[in-house]
């Protein structure tokens, strides 16, 4: 009887190691982004346009998405003649909703450029820029006001003007 069990566990376990082997597979396989026709590589991948919105699940919206945010498309699906995406984040199955598709734009680059916020950009490059501004604009005070002062002076030509 010991060898039996034996037996029995080992089939046991060889079964729940391809068991766990094939779920993995199946379920990695329902998780990864559509590929780009005719691509082995290259997923499909959007952009949000502004004022477009992130779904639960078509029609049923759940909050707005930031402008120019670069999506991977994991499924397309038609609902009531609209056309809707499924998109993550990244390539490693991570869903976050659904969007309409006229809400995106097709991205087809393999790299893409973060947008980030003028704002606060213009607020580094000005403070890293701050005593250059300073001199800048000093320098130019300095200028005007010394060219105002050379205008108030009389010309040679005008002083022997009646």
């Amino acid at each position: 009887m010991g060898h039996r069990n034996k037996m029995k566990n080992k089939i046991f376990t060889l079964l729940i190691i391809v068991f766990s082997f094939l779920s993995s597979q199946i379920f990695a396989e329902g998780n990864k982004p559509l590929l780009m026709a005719g691509k082995e590589n290259l997923y499909k991948r959007v952009l949000s346009i502004p004022g477009s919105a992130l779904y639960k699940s078509p029609y049923k919206e759940t909050k707005s998405i930031n402008p120019f945010t670069a999506l991977y498309v994991y499924k397309e699906k038609k609902v009531n003649n609209q056309d809707w995406l499924k998109v993550g984040i990244d390539r490693h199955g991570k869903t976050i909703g659904w969007m309409r598709q006229k809400d995106t734009i097709q991205w087809n680059q393999g790299l893409t450029v973060a947008f980030r916020d003028a704002k606060k950009i213009i607020g580094r490059f000005y403070l890293k820029m701050r005593n250059h501004w300073n001199l800048l604009l000093q320098k130019k005070i300095y200028e005007n006001t010394k060219t105002s002062t050379e205008m108030l002076q009389p010309e040679e030509s005008m002083k022997n003007h009646p």
